[in-house]
């Protein structure tokens, strides 16, 4: 449970930096279950409202890759509408494989519907039931103009706008032309904020040194709330990514009073240092997995 409300709260932050107000988990009942929402969110600026599910496949160190082709829309489609025709299918395609010889026939065999990727293809059959539930967000769905859908997983998905096609089948007609689907992974995610939240060149320019911050700078509506460094999310991920921003993209602040041009070799060094660090992660990993695979080559 932890580790879904971890990625939750990672696609509610980017939404949130996209310009979205954001409720996680909203509940949709459908017949006599129900349904979740992972994080639904609307832009009031784009008329834009989003549907955000999040999934986290396998051991922590798995990542995988999916993709879509036609049969698939066929495929998914019997599993969700009526699962005992897909299975008498499925059974009629491994016998015609076995009978036109099986492995001899240079035929791969066939697999069922791998169930990690279902919840994208039931998810779009849902559609209609959670554009139904916007008023949550005291929305009126006559207002919204686009309609966002977003997967985040630790699946990489060639889909070539397949995904799209098959939510059309379900989606009302009016809706159609609104919807776009986007898949990313968490990692996309991450770098996205990170990319957000960093400070640009211009604003270290005009950021005041903490000797010239007086008490009322840091209130709400002084203006300093709202600059890369003083601006408090609020929120847990993008406070931890503005942290490790900090350190990365780091600025001039002369800790004691003092002239700050005395600090900038100091603090220009130490940004190297830090993101020479991040460098060393990732080199000395690679050289690891080049080794680890050269004795496998070698095995083999």
């Amino acid at each position: 449970m932890s580790e879904v409300m971890t990625v939750e709260t990672i696609v509610e932050a980017y939404l949130q930096t996209k310009g979205y107000y954001t409720k996680t988990r909203v509940s949709v009942k459908k017949e006599n279950s129900y349904l979740d929402i992972d994080v639904l969110g609307y832009n009031n600026m784009t008329k834009t409202l989003a549907f955000a599910e999040s999934k986290s496949h396998g051991k922590k160190t798995k990542v995988f890759y999916r993709k879509f082709s036609e049969p698939d829309i066929h495929k998914y489609n019997l599993l969700i509408e009526n699962k005992k025709i897909y299975e008498e299918e499925f059974e009629q395609e491994l016998i015609s494989w076995k009978e036109s010889g099986g492995k001899k026939s240079g035929k791969a065999k066939p697999a069922k519907l791998n169930g990690k990727f279902f919840e994208v293809f039931n998810f779009l059959s849902n559609i209609n039931y959670f554009i139904e539930r916007c008023e949550i967000l005291n929305i009126n769905i006559e207002e919204v103009e686009n309609i966002y859908i977003l997967f985040v997983s630790n699946c990489y998905y060639d889909e070539t706008g397949i995904a799209e096609t098959y939510a059309k089948k379900f989606i009302n007609f009016q809706y159609r032309n609104k919807i776009k689907i986007v898949f990313k992974t968490h990692f996309d995610l991450l770098i996205d904020l990170i990319n957000a939240i960093k400070p640009k060149i211009e604003d270290i320019a005009n950021t005041k040194n903490d000797d010239e911050i007086d008490e009322n700078d840091e209130d709400e509506g002084s203006g300093y709330e709202n600059s890369v460094f003083g601006k408090r999310y609020g929120h847990p991920v993008l406070d931890l990514i503005r942290e490790f921003n900090r350190y990365v993209f780091i600025t001039i602040a002369d800790g004691s009073t003092g002239a700050p041009k005395e600090s900038l070799p100091y603090i220009e060094k130490k940004r190297k240092e830090n993101q020479n660090k991040l460098y060393d992660i990732f080199n000395n990993y690679n050289e690891s997995l080049e080794k680890e695979n050269k004795k496998s080559t070698k095995v083999s």
